[in-house]
This record gives C-alpha cells, sequence and structure tokens, in this order.
C-alpha cells in the first residue's frame, strides 16, 4: 500500500504494516479490502490520464486538485529536490513524462500514478499534477483513486526532509 507491504489479517481484516507492523487505519483497510473485491485481473497499459478523465471524475476533480496536486504545491512550492528526496523515501520510480520532475508509484497492485510536477518560471508558478494508468477504473472506483492519492501526498509531505520550508 503505496510502497509499502501490508498483511490483511483473516477474518478480522484488520491491516498491519509488514515492514513495521504499524496498523492500518480503519479507513485505509477499507480501500484495501475494497480493491481486493472489486479489481479485476487487467495489466497496466501505461497509457496516462487525469483525473478528470476517470470515469465522473470532471464532477469532482476542482475539490480533488485543492486536495491532492495543489496540496503538493503549497507544501513544496520549488522544493523539487525534496519532493524527490521524500518521494525516493517511500519508494519511487521516474517515469519518462513531460515536467521538471516525473515521479512514479504503485499504490496498490496493478494501481500506478505519476506525479508531474514543474517548478515556477517567470510566467507560472509551480504547479503539479497526478495522472493515473489508463486502467485504473478496472482496479478502484474514481472516488477511492481520490482517496488513495490524498494519501500519497499525505505520505509524501510526511517524508519531507525539510518540513519546516514549507512554501
Amino acid at each position: 500500500f503505496i510502497g509499502r507491504p501490508f498483511a490483511l489479517e483473516f477474518p478480522s481484516l484488520g491491516a498491519t504494516r509488514s515492514d513495521d507492523g504499524t496498523p492500518v487505519p480503519p479507513h485505509l483497510t477499507a480501500l484495501i479490502v475494497y480493491h481486493m473485491a472489486v479489481a479485476d485481473a487487467t495489466a497496466p497499459c501505461g497509457e496516462w490520464l487525469s483525473f478528470a478523465d476517470l470515469p465522473d471524475g470532471s464532477f469532482y476533480v476542482t475539490a480533488w486538485r485543492g486536495y491532492t496536486p495543489d496540496a503538493l504545491v503549497r507544501h513544496f512550492g520549488d522544493r523539487i529536490d525534496d519532493l524527490r528526496t521524500a518521494a525516493v523515501a517511500i519508494g519511487c520510480s521516474e517515469p519518462a513524462l513531460p515536467g521538471d520532475l516525473a515521479l512514479g508509484f504503485v499504490l496498490m497492485p496493478r494501481m500506478p500514478v505519476a506525479v508531474v510536477y514543474w517548478r515556477s518560471d517567470d510566467e507560472f508558478p509551480a504547479r503539479a499534477d497526478v495522472l493515473f494508468d489508463a486502467t485504473a477504473s478496472h482496479q478502484l472506483p474514481t472516488d477511492c483513486c481520490a482517496i488513495l492519492t490524498k494519501q500519497l501526498v499525505v505520505a509524501l509531505i510526511a517524508a519531507d526532509p525539510y518540513p519546516s520550508q514549507d512554501a
């Protein structure tokens, strides 16, 4: 779950992180169990979609943007090296995507996402986007994708090596 292995107990359905035994909060455990119940075997295809392109994503994109990619920008600003350090700490790849920094994460099995980040310049402020593999809807509904990517942002901010330097 977001780069960390977990164990799911049965029949209680309690989840713990396998690496340190930390309990997974109930709302995130529910997402894990839901993913196990609804995901099909469709493999990621490597095509990227915006949140608005997910089923019914355009309905919720403004709110999602505020607490996901915009939250990253509010926290990291132009501290792109600190964002990279935080991403490496939680486990990432660096996919070949446009932007000043592209980071890949596997949030759940067969559920890759990419964070694409641009520094500010003379014409534009810093900005970020989170992209989803085109098969994301085979793994979870859009509202669950929103929750997962919010948790990714929480994890990145928590892993910031210099959190007192918020932008």
